[in-house]
């Protein structure tokens, strides 16, 4: 907060949550994840005793990076990022061990072609659109206010896959890179089990298998388990286990007997776990409703899929802030990395564009409209003004820098 290097494009590394101390630490970070800036207001003494007021200002965008062992972040937080749980497993550990073991004989990690691969992504378009955005928006089901923020951060990520890719995906009428159904299938295989952890549509594969420990004891004759039993049962040590149960304790699907601090835990079933139901559409079901794999191709809906044809989305480049990041004096709009929610959509390419992908098949409009003859143009055509559609190159690079607060 009061530290003199800047936070914008760059990303924050907290390794312990423990870090943010009381409420203030944690809204700081819910303000710079919200706002895409900092911004507070203090006192401070001068040189000659004087209290003066203060005003602190941290533009971002900033993306933040936090590791904790807790079962939950401050629940305002959570809602404005995924939390990814650690594979605690057997084969995990394994795994990791053996890597370790790999990297002790290879010390040097040669980054040269990350480097220039970086390079390569600031100089060139980043901004992304997709084609398929309100088809997806349709296709989740609302069961969650949380889920406001969660599309916008799946929509980011489907853009960064995309830009990734960006030398084998196409360009719409504007240049922009427009993302395929292979980005949304990747990037649904990484978040399709959190989001819908998140917000109670499925259970992970680690709860379901802790509650069903507790389940197959208690079948078995059992009152109650305790930790050091549900190790047992689920083959891991008792740290992980305790671990485990506190995480279905907190979503309600086990319960402890024991009131009692210090105690050994009593634990007995909660409520019943739910049927796991996807809360991400596949890529299949999309497809069925006229999405072509490429974004370029659009056909019209069939039955069950109804609903009208998809307009187009455009989102610029990751990673997630609201529609109301200020961009930094100088900056060019499309450095801004910031994901638009107003709902505002740019002017169109001129409709004689046979570039644009959406120049065949579009929706007609609602009224007949009557042109007067321009030159070059017919009455039901007119001409394109000069300069129509242009796009400018973005300027300036993002400085992406990470570092430990």
């Amino acid at each position: 907060m009061y530290d003199e290097e800047p936070l914008a494009h760059r990303v924050v590394v907290i390794t312990e949550t423990a870090a943010l101390v009381g409420e203030f630490g944690t809204y700081l970070v819910r303000t710079l994840l919200s706002e895409g800036r900092l911004l507070y207001g203090s006192v401070g003494k001068t040189g000659d005793g004087r209290i003066i007021g203060r005003r602190i200002e941290k533009e971002g965008p900033t993306a933040v990076l936090l590791t904790t062992t807790a079962v939950k972040l401050h629940s305002e937080n959570e809602t404005r990022m995924l939390s990814v749980p650690v594979d605690d497993t057997r084969e995990q550990t394994q795994a990791v061990m053996a890597s370790l073991a790999k990297g002790a004989e290879s010390l040097h990690v040669d980054l040269d072609e990350w480097l220039a691969f970086q390079e390569w992504l600031e100089g060139g378009e980043r901004e992304v659109m997709v084609p398929f955005a309100e088809l997806l928006a349709r296709k989740i089901p609302p069961v969650a206010v949380r889920l406001r923020r969660d599309f916008a951060a799946l929509l980011s990520l489907i853009c960064a896959h995309a830009l990734l890719h960006r030398a084998t995906r196409d360009r719409d009428g504007y240049g922009r890179v427009v993302a395929t159904l292979d980005d949304y299938d990747v990037v649904r295989e990484l978040v399709v089990d959190l989001m819908g952890d998140a917000v109670s549509s499925s259970v992970s594969p680690t709860v379901r298998a802790t509650v069903e420990a507790v389940a197959t004891r208690m079948e078995a004759g059992a009152e109650s388990v305790s930790v050091t039993e549900l190790g047992q049962t689920l083959e891991v040590d008792k740290a992980t286990a305790s671990r485990r149960y506190r995480v279905a304790l907190e979503r309600g699907y086990l319960r402890n007997l024991e009131d009692k601090r210090g105690k050994p835990a009593r634990l007995v079933l909660g409520e019943a776990l739910p049927e796991d139901v996807p809360l991400l559409p596949t890529v299949e079901a999309l497809r069925g409703c006229g999405v072509a794999g490429g974004g370029r191709e659009h056909t019209h809906s069939e039955p069950p899929c109804d609903q009208p044809e998809t307009e187009r989305v455009c989102v610029p480049s990751p990673p997630l802030q609201h529609s109301n990041t200020a961009t930094p004096d100088g900056q060019d709009s499309s450095d801004a990395l910031a994901v638009e929610r107003n709902g505002a959509t740019p002017a169109g390419p001129p409709d004689d564009d046979p570039d644009d992908p959406w120049h065949e098949g579009s929706e007609p409009p609602r009224e007949p409209l009557e042109f007067e003859p321009a030159e070059g143009g017919t009455p039901d055509r007119p001409a394109a003004s000069e300069g129509a559609g242009a796009d400018g190159e973005p300027g300036g690079n993002p400085d992406v820098e990470v570092f430990d607060l």
